[in-house]
C-alpha cells in the first residue's frame, strides 16, 4: 500500500453510534482563529504604539511564517524587541475572544448524523482554556455529547496528538465501544495512528487549499481509513443502523 491518502469511496463496513471530530481545521477554518487573534494583536499594538501592522501579520503568515509571525513583525517596525513587549503581544493573541464560524459542511454533516440518532464528540488539542474559548465561539457545546481537551490529561503523553485515554474516556461517556466509533480529522502527521491502533475508523477530511491538505502520511500506520473532501461525504460512507458489517 502506498503510504500516499487516495480518495475512497466504498463505504466504511460501520454503522457507527458516534463520530469524534478533530477541531481546528476540521469543524472550522483554523486560519479564521489566526486572523481573529491578529485583529486583537493589531488593535493593541495601534492603541499602544499608534503603529497599524495587522496587514504586516497577515503576509508574514501568508508567506510561510509559524513560529515567529509576532516576532518578525515587531522587529520591523522596531529592530530589537524586548521580551516582555513579545510575551504581552503572545497574551493577547491566545486569550482573545476568537471570531470564528463553522465550516458549512460541519453544521450540515452534524444535522445529518444527529437525524441518524449518531452520536457526535470532539477531541481536540491544545491547550484546554484556548479551545474552550473556541467551542464557545462556535457555540458548539449544546450540539456535542462530549468533548475532550487532551493537553489537559494527567497522563498526556504526546500532546499535540489525540490521546488514547481521550477515546476510552468518550467511549464511555457516550456508552460505545471503541469499535463502533469513528474519528474524522485532517492532520495525517498527527491524527490517526493513536484511533487506528485502538481500533476506531478514520476518515481524513481533506479540503483544497488547507493547513494539511498536501501532507502525507510519514509511515504505514498514519493514513486514515477512507478520505473525503467535505463533510457531507461523511455520512455516505455508513453503512444503515442495523446492516451487517463485513
Amino acid at each position: 500500500m502506498s503510504l500516499n491518502d487516495t480518495m475512497f469511496k466504498q463505504p466504511l463496513a460501520l454503522a457507527p453510534r458516534a463520530v469524534l471530530f478533530d477541531l481546528d481545521d476540521t469543524l472550522y477554518p483554523e486560519r479564521q482563529y489566526v486572523f481573529s487573534g491578529f485583529q486583537a494583536v493589531a488593535a493593541h499594538i495601534q492603541r499602544v504604539y499608534g503603529l497599524l501592522v495587522f496587514n504586516d501579520l497577515v503576509q508574514i503568515y501568508l508567506a510561510g511564517e509559524r513560529a515567529n509571525v509576532f516576532g518578525a513583525t515587531l522587529e520591523k517596525h522596531f529592530g530589537n524587541v524586548e521580551e516582555a513587549v513579545l510575551k504581552k503581544v503572545l497574551h493577547v493573541f491566545w486569550t482573545h475572544t476568537p471570531k470564528i464560524q463553522l465550516y458549512e459542511d460541519a453544521r450540515i454533516c452534524m444535522a445529518l448524523l444527529f437525524s441518524r440518532a449518531i452520536k457526535v464528540g470532539v477531541i481536540t488539542t491544545g491547550r484546554g482554556g484556548i479551545q474552550q474559548k473556541k467551542i464557545a465561539a462556535l457555540e458548539l457545546e449544546p450540539l456535542l455529547d462530549g468533548i475532550i481537551y487532551t493537553d489537559d490529561l494527567l497522563n498526556d503523553a504526546e500532546p499535540g496528538q489525540p490521546n488514547a485515554d481521550a477515546f476510552h474516556i468518550l467511549a464511555l461517556q457516550l456508552e460505545v465501544e471503541l469499535s463502533e466509533l469513528c474519528f474524522v480529522g485532517d492532520n495525517p502527521l498527527t491524527d490517526f495512528a493513536i484511533p487506528r491502533r485502538l481500533g476506531v475508523k478514520t476518515v481524513r477530511i481533506r479540503r483544497p487549499g488547507g493547513e494539511f491538505s498536501e501532507a502525507q502520511p510519514p509511515a504505514l500506520g498514519f493514513q486514515a481509513d477512507r478520505v473525503i473532501e467535505s463533510l457531507t461525504d461523511l455520512p455516505r460512507l455508513f453503512l444503515p443502523a442495523n446492516s451487517p458489517k463485513s
